[in-house]
């Protein structure tokens, strides 16, 4: 096929808002479609190849496998090696252990699943992954590996068998990322079945370029509109829509229009091929390489968010590493006098070869932690044995050790689900257990719709009261997140505005009426409870850290002892207090009312001047404020003194 400077210029308008929205730069609110439209782009590119090399009969798997080999793996290796050595200096054991894991499925071709079952792409934590981005790599991989060969069949049947089986794979897969995204959202997001239509809306461009008859007549203004819809998806994408979904249709149509309907002159033309576009478009696969990895180290090694400045000087490395990589890398292996086939294929093998020995080194070792020879004793805390089963899969309900004498309950968010497993630890031993209702980013919410959290606190609550077994319920809720946001991101400033994303459909509310709002749900909780005959327990805000917590205990690298900031002093008793100040005053109210008996999770975890991230080299959280099974079980050691004591009164 002919080459096509605007396709080059797609890339870019393709490659810019991924980078500017990973770099945290919100104006591109929708920057990650650009992975969308490169998904529209590969599948018509390789259905445009493999229609003419098919039809003159002069197709080759072989030789197909090759060409991907040649354009994809050598600078691959390169980011690999790189990454892999950063890492290798720089990074916790945890953390080693899954960059190593996911290092072996990158080279394995199913990183898509591996982060599937790890990650939520749009999570805090899946910035600092620096191989998360090959997911996207591998859904391609799997795509080249199935697509030719069902093409040579398809096409042995008739032209017509072929377009009406690409049309029915287009739509089953759509119909089936609608599906996922009911229950399963990250698998809409990261598997081949929910991302195929994607591939097959640029196949069927390809197909309608290749035949006469479909071929449709070249109209700018047509390309210009999808132009507009394209960076008009990605400038306005809206927020809480699925994705990939039914929204998904519009940057999808807009880039389609874009490859069928322009002409190699006008407004849309100019625009793409314009000499910056398409240079960027050259070197948009090394772009997308290097990004991630180079953003997540610069936020591993920061407490906070990076600052503007940061993100820029990190924008201006992948440049430069990408112009590098392209020049000396991508170009040279594309060229067969250079290279032979035998060669490409074997430097492949080795390569493969290589990495996934290492990712499995990384992971059986643990992380090899004697890389940190001043931390061989540290013991990194881990979340509840029980977190997927009780918590993460939104099972409610969950009974600890035994089903008999269950006098106790646990209702709240993240932040009861190591509590509730040390608790139950400790009540085994009385033979007595608890049940755990928890769900995750869920504040104490009746009176206002927030995601399915007001249908489960409901419907939690309503279990609990009615249990007459039940004579005791803690609440576990991180109530200074739902009204402020997060800490991280701003630290060491005390955020003054409720940034919380409940009662959305009342925007004029005041920020007192938001706080009265929160107030008046959760005193109608306890005094449900309370009016149930139950005891009502509530957990005064847990202590949260600067950053998560492996980079708070980590030096810079392996060659330091110094951490980032001192462990025995990870959180300061002003920024508590201030922090958490509203709740704090919250808590106060119904404790005054004598409705509730506090668990003061300051004078547990902390001392006079502030609060510890870990204690004789054992840490106490698994990430930035949710305590760990260690800080859990101490948490449950110090208070269970006190409850004797109340529970005697």
């Amino acid at each position: 096929m002919d080459y096509r400077k605007d396709i080059d210029g797609l890339r870019a308008i393709a490659i810019l808002p991924v980078i500017l929205f990973h770099a945290g730069f919100e104006f591109f609110r929708g920057g990650f479609l650009g992975v969308d439209v490169f998904f529209v782009i590969s599948g018509f590119l390789i259905t445009s190849i493999l229609l003419n090399e098919i039809s003159q009969q002069r197709f080759s798997l072989i030789t197909f496998y090759e060409r991907r080999a040649r354009r994809l793996l050598p600078a691959l290796f390169i980011v690999l090696g790189v990454t892999y050595l950063v890492a290798f200096l720089t990074i916790t054991p945890p953390m080693f252990k899954e960059f190593s894991q996911s290092l072996f499925s990158v080279t394995a071709f199913f990183s898509n699943y591996f982060f599937y079952t790890e990650i939520n792409y749009f999570s805090n934590a899946a910035e600092t992954l620096p191989l998360l981005h090959t997911w996207s790599l591998a859904i391609e991989e799997q795509y080249y590996i199935i697509f030719p060969l069902l093409l040579m069949l398809l096409l042995k049947r008739s032209f017509a068998v072929t377009v009406s089986a690409i049309v029915l794979i287009a739509v089953t897969s759509f119909m089936i990322a609608l599906d996922y995204n009911v229950d399963d959202p990250s698998a809409s997001f990261y598997l081949l079945t929910a991302r195929a239509w994607e591939m097959m809306a640029g196949s069927l461009c390809a197909i309608m370029l290749y035949k006469d008859s479909l071929t449709p007549k070249k109209n700018d203004g047509i390309a210009t509109l999808g132009v507009i819809t394209l960076l008009a998806s990605m400038l306005f994408w809206p927020e809480n829509v699925d994705h990939p979904g039914a929204f998904t249709l519009i940057p999808v149509l807009g880039t389609c229009l874009i490859i069928l309907f322009t002409p190699n002159k006008g407004v849309a033309f100019s625009f793409l091929a314009n000499p910056f576009f398409v240079h960027v478009g050259l070197i948009s696969y090394s772009l997308y390489l290097w990004h991630q990895p180079v953003l997540a180290f610069v936020r591993l090694k920061t407490l906070q968010e990076p600052t503007i400045m940061m993100m820029i000087s990190a924008i201006a490395t992948i440049f430069v590493l990408s112009i590098l990589s392209y020049r000396f890398v991508e170009s040279p292996f594309r060229e067969k006098e250079k290279y032979s086939r035998k060669y490409i294929f074997v430097a492949a093998i080795l390569g493969l070869g290589l990495f996934s020995s290492l990712g499995l080194v990384g992971h059986l070792t643990q992380g090899v932690p004697e890389r940190y020879s001043a931390f061989s004793n540290v013991v990194f805390d881990t979340s509840s044995p029980k977190r997927d089963a009780c918590h993460a899969n939104g099972k409610t309900g969950c009974t600890y050790f035994g089903k008999n004498n269950v006098e106790w309950a646990v209702l709240g968010d993240s932040h009861g689900v190591e509590f509730s497993y040390a608790f139950a630890e400790h009540l085994k031993k009385t033979k007595t257990s608890l049940k755990q209702y928890t769900h995750s980013g869920c504040p104490p919410v009746l009176s206002y719709t927030l995601r399915n959290c007001q249908r489960d606190m409901l419907k939690s609550l309503q279990a609990i009261a009615n249990d007459a077994e039940i004579k005791n319920v803690v609440l576990a809720f991180r109530h200074t997140l739902y009204l402020f946001g997060e800490n991280t991101h701003d630290y060491p400033e005390i955020p003054d505005v409720i940034t919380a994303d409940f009662m959305l459909d009342d925007e004029a509310a005041t920020d007192q009426e938001k706080i009265a709002v929160y107030l008046k749900d959760m005193t109608t909780i306890v005094k449900t409870l309370v009016a149930k005959g139950k005891r009502v327990y509530m957990i005064t805000p847990i202590p949260e850290l600067q950053g998560h917590v492996e980079k708070v205990f980590s030096p810079m690298h392996i060659f330091t002892a110094e951490t980032l900031i001192p462990t025995a002093l990870a959180t300061s008793k002003a920024y508590y207090e201030e922090r958490n100040a509203v709740a704090l005053a919250m808590i106060k109210t119904l404790s005054e009312q004598k409705l509730v008996t506090l668990i003061d999770s300051y004078d547990i975890l902390c001392h006079d001047t502030g609060c510890p991230a870990a204690i004789n080299n054992k840490l106490f959280y698994f990430d930035d404020d949710h305590l760990g099974m260690t800080g859990a079980r101490f948490f449950i050691d110090k208070w269970v003194n006190q409850l004797a004591k109340i529970t005697k009164q």
